[in-house]
């Protein structure tokens, strides 16, 4: 090993191959010994002596050579630096090779594919739908990426279906290694094989894939029959398993609404005197319509506002509906007719969760009818059984 290292040093450093011939080489050697000029690989014969010198020493051969009266020739130079000084003028020969290496060194600081192994029941399409949440896609920068804490939050979204889970970086591969829970392929093959299809239309907001394959993502929209999650599963050698496809699916859908209320006769009239509509910015309230100054009492009023991606900003816009003061006082029919509506608005969106509405009250004859417009937020989707033929 120590003859390797030698040889490697000395071909990094360069050497030179050396003929002397002529006057004396023994006092040649024994001068070049005397001060410490180190040769090896030396030859005599028919009165030539041949030898190898590094770089460094050959100038310190001038004096013993002069002394001894041997004429040296050279007749090799051998190395790194004598090879690198044959090619030097060759820019762009040097200027490829160190493009390569810096484009090399930068694309193998990024993730460039992602895999899933191990899973047998679980969707490779969800899990890796689900580790981009955390980061971990292709174009990830490795250094910055942390895989334990990714690994344990994914593990964290399957609880009860994977039983472990690690994030392995080789080179420029992602691979999501896993084993999943037992009992889940048992609960999944004692349970018929189904779909999971849209049971109204809606526009996506979320999706969690627990058997199956994912056929949708946030922002999709989808109508009435969709697939949703495919439980039709086709494997790597082409081969298609069957399970019950489960999720937890939620989507943004329209719903309008009207009720009405006849019990209301002429005398007991609720009359509308005046409707006010204002902006406010950052807290600043702006009017649209001028006060007219009639004393009234206050209906209902209604705020709309401006929403980006689920955050409500600074801005809305108010309208407030007033009516009359005696009337409210001494009759009681009308806001019972409105506590039935709020009541029956509430019993339709109860299992709901509502973005945005808006609702009007409108009167005709002896009849108050309330009118609503909703964009709620449901869970979506609906089992329908896997048709195979044997």
């Amino acid at each position: 090993m120590m003859k390797y290292t030698v040889k490697l040093l000395r071909y990094l450093k360069g050497y030179v191959h050396i003929r002397a011939e002529g006057g004396f080489p023994e006092r040649f050697l024994n001068l070049c010994y005397s001060r410490r000029i180190n040769l090896w690989d030396i030859c005599l014969r028919d009165n030539v002596l041949s030898f190898c010198i590094s770089r460094s020493h050959f100038l310190k051969l001038r004096s013993p050579a002069r002394k001894s009266g041997v004429s040296l020739t050279i007749v090799k130079k051998t190395g790194l630096v004598y090879r690198y000084r044959k090619y030097n003028k060759r820019i762009g020969l040097a200027t490829g090779v160190l493009l390569f290496l810096t484009v090399h060194l930068i694309l193998s600081m990024f993730v460039w594919c992602v895999d899933v192994q191990g899973n047998n029941t679980l969707s490779k399409s969800s899990i890796i739908q689900q580790a981009e949440k955390y980061g971990l896609h292709p174009g990830t920068f490795k250094k910055s990426f942390d895989e334990i804490k990714a690994a344990r939050n994914i593990a964290t979204d399957y609880a009860g279906k994977i039983s472990w889970l690690s994030v392995n970086i080789k080179g420029s591969m992602a691979v999501l290694e896993l084993r999943e829970d037992n009992r889940i392929i048992g609960e999944t093959e004692n349970r018929p094989p189904c779909n999971i299809v849209a049971d109204f239309d809606g526009v996506i907001i979320s999706a969690q894939t627990f058997y199956g394959d994912c056929m949708i993502q946030k922002g999709n929209g989808v109508k009435k029959g969709d697939l949703l999650i495919n439980g039709a599963i086709i494997n790597e050698d082409m081969s298609t398993t069957f399970y019950a496809a489960k999720g937890k699916i939620t989507a943004l859908h329209n719903k309008e609404i009207e009720l009405s209320e006849s019990s209301i006769k002429e005398t007991d009239g609720l009359k509308i005197i005046d409707e006010k509509y204002k902006i406010s910015i950052f807290g600043l309230n702006i009017p649209l319509k001028i006060n007219k100054g009639n004393d009234g009492v206050l209906l209902f009023s209604e705020r709309k506002t401006l929403n980006i991606n689920g955050y409500n900003l600074p801005f809305y816009i108010e309208k407030t509906v007033m009516c009359t003061k005696e009337k409210l006082q001494t009759e009681s029919n009308a806001m019972n007719a409105l506590e039935k509506f709020q009541h029956g608005i509430y019993t339709l969106n109860s299992n709901s969760t509502v973005a945005e509405k808006d609702e009007h009250i409108s009167r005709i004859k002896d009849s108050l009818i309330f009118t609503g417009n909703y964009n709620l937020i449901d869970f979506i989707g609906e089992e329908k059984p896997i048709l195979s033929e044997k």
